[in-house]
Parts: C-alpha cells; structure tokens; sequence
C-alpha cells in the first residue's frame, strides 16, 4: 500500500477526486524521506537514491499543476525543479530538453511570484546564484543577476544562516573579474554585521586573505606538538599554510605531494605549517574525532613533520574563521616577504610555485 495514492495520483491527475491535496501532499512528504533498503551495497544505494529524486521531481511537478491554488504548491515546483530526473531510450535527449525547457519556466515563475514562502524562494534562488557563479564546474554566467538576487536574499531573510556560503561563492567568483566589487561588497557585508553576524565574519575573512596579497601575513601560535610558530621569524622562507584534517580525503590524497616538496625545498627555505580541522572528541567519540595528542602522532605517521595548529574547533578553527576558510583543502603560499601570493599551489602546481620564489628555474 505504500505510496500507493502517489501511483494512482501519477496516473490519473486530476480524475482523482477520491483523495484530498493534503493526502497526496502528505504521501510526497514521506517519498522525499525514503531510505535504501537495509543492506544495500553502495551502487544499490547510489541508484535508489537518483531514482526516488526523478519521482519526486515528476511527482510535485503532478502536483503543482493539478492542485494550483494548494498552499503547498510553491513547494512542489521547488522540490520538481530542484530534484535530478533521468532519461532513458531513443527520445532521451529530446525528453531531458524539453524538461529543461520547462524546468526554466517554472523557476522563473517561482521566482517572480510574491506569493512564495520566504524559506522557498530563498532555497531556488540559491540554486540559481550558484548555478550563474560556475558551482561544479558550469560555466560562469550572469553575476548581476546574481548579485541582484543575493540583495533580494538579503532583503527576504537577511538573518538566514545560509547567506554565507552563497556570498562567499559570489564573492570568489566576482574576484576574479572586478576585484575591486568583489573587495567594495565584502565591505559593505560586514558594515551589516547587526544584520547578520555570520555572513559579516565571512566577509571579513574574504578581506583578511585580500590584506594578505598586500601586507605580509602575521600569524603566530603554540602548535599541538608544543612548537612555537610565528611566520614573522620565518621571513626569508616561501612558506606554505596548509589547511587539513585527518578526515578529509582530498587533504590526503594531496599531502604526499606536499611532503615531496617539502623534503625536496627544505635546505632551500620552503617550510610549511599545518592548520588542523580535526574535531576534538566528545562525551562520546566519534571514529573522526582526534585529540591533539592524536593530529600529532597521526601527522609523525604520515611524514608531515611540520607544526600543526590544533583547536579542535572542527569547522569553527579560530584561523580558519579568520580566513573564511570553507572548503578543505585550502592553502596559502607565501612569498619571502610574507606575503599571500597563492591560493591554488596544489597538485602539479605547487613545485613550480614553490621553485619560482625560491628564485629557482624552471624544472627540466
């Protein structure tokens, strides 16, 4: 019996009188909270979940047109336009375009209506932001649109916790065009702090790290091995600020590069300081949960015998707020000087980065 009226309500639209809109509403409700079946194997997993998104998508997309006037309606385009669907066979290509033709229809409605609930309009309009910023990889499109809609956001719900990421996406993107918008917008985001404290410590780590290409970085802590770090001694050095956690596979699977460099530069003035994200244990630990004690014999493991700062703040790391930092890793290389003039020293860049402040040649 279960989910047996969205079936029959799939099928038969609007001939279904039997059942109210709340009914269905309600049905819909517990699809989009669907679990895989108990001992399924993560390709099971992976299938059942891109399946349910498709009828979900299909399923309030129903809804929304037969039940126009239901208070819920807004929602459902929400879930329809928000939700993956699949395409199979010969008309795949054609089907999938003419969803996307009417999945652009029903956001611009959506998003031009005043009668959409704020929470509602808000989640589709950050879609739209990050989908116009290049989020995974698409390709950058209207940034006045989409300031105009992170100014509309920030009329609607200016307290929303959410407002950060999607700032803090606009602002990285926007930097790369018109630095000095990008520097004047943060500006102005942390003169509304009262507004929103979150979204005004973002920004404000968006200018410390600007300040950092200008003036060279001051830093100093207490690492979790007891070394003493201050970078104003390391002047004279290219030092690289490596931004990790124990749990954080990208961080691993970068950290042998890092350590190559490392050993290879070290005589010749390339040092690097690790900023742990690592989650201090609680009442109850959890499996990626680590003490200091622990980051340090971890890192001894592992041949990253550089310093580590260790709050065990997890996300919250006082130097990462202080930096806004959001996605791991993030490293900052500096100059002798002390200067930020890198943020994308990763992989098959590093070595080279590294080498050109050494006043090194090029590697043959």
């Amino acid at each position: 019996m279960k989910f047996r009226l969205l079936l029959l309500f799939w099928l038969c639209g609007p001939l279904l009188a039997t059942e109210s809109a709340d009914a269905v509403y309600d049905e819909l409700r517990q699809l989009m909270g669907e679990r895989p079946p108990t001992g399924s194997s993560r390709e099971e997993s992976i299938e059942h979940e891109l399946r349910l998104r498709d009828q979900v998508s299909r399923l309030a997309e129903s809804f929304a047109a037969t039940y126009p006037d239901h208070p819920k309606k807004w929602e459902a385009v929400a879930w329809a336009i928000m939700q993956p669907r699949r395409f199979s066979g010969p008309e795949a290509g054609a089907e999938g375009a003419a969803w996307e033709q009417r999945r652009q229809i029903l956001r611009r409605e959506l998003l031009a209506s005043s009668d959409v609930p704020v929470d509602v309009w808000v989640g589709v309009a950050e879609r739209k932001i990050y989908e116009e910023t290049g989020w995974q990889g698409q390709a950058v499109g209207d940034l006045a649109r989409a300031a105009a809609m992170l100014d509309e956001i920030a009329r609607r719900a200016p307290g929303s916790s959410r407002r950060k990421f999607v700032e803090q996406q606009f602002l990285e993107v926007q930097a790369r065009s018109d630095p000095a918008a990008a520097e004047a917008r943060a500006r102005r985001l942390v003169a509304a702090a009262a507004t929103n404290a979150e979204v005004a410590q973002m920004a404000a780590g968006v200018l410390a790290v600007n300040e950092a290409r200008r003036t060279p970085l001051d830093l100093n802590f207490v690492a979790a091995d007891g070394r003493e770090v201050d970078l104003a001694a390391l002047r004279g050095k290219v030092v690289l600020i490596d931004f990790w956690a124990t749990w954080c596979k990208p961080c691993m699977d970068e950290m042998p590069n890092v350590i190559r460099v490392h050993e290879a530069y070290r005589a010749q003035g390339f040092e690097v300081i690790g900023i742990s994200f690592d989650k201090a244990p609680g009442a109850a630990p959890r499996a990626f949960e680590k003490t200091a004690a622990q980051v340090v014999e971890f890192a001894r493991a592992n041949g990253m015998n550089w310093p580590h700062h260790y709050d065990g703040e997890y996300w919250a790391n006082e130097i990462g707020r202080r930096f806004a930092i959001r996605v791991l890793p993030t490293v900052f290389l500096l100059d002798r000087e002390g200067r930020l003039v890198s943020t994308e020293a990763k992989g098959a860049k590093l070595e080279p980065a590294v080498r050109k402040l050494l006043g090194l040649p090029p590697a043959s």
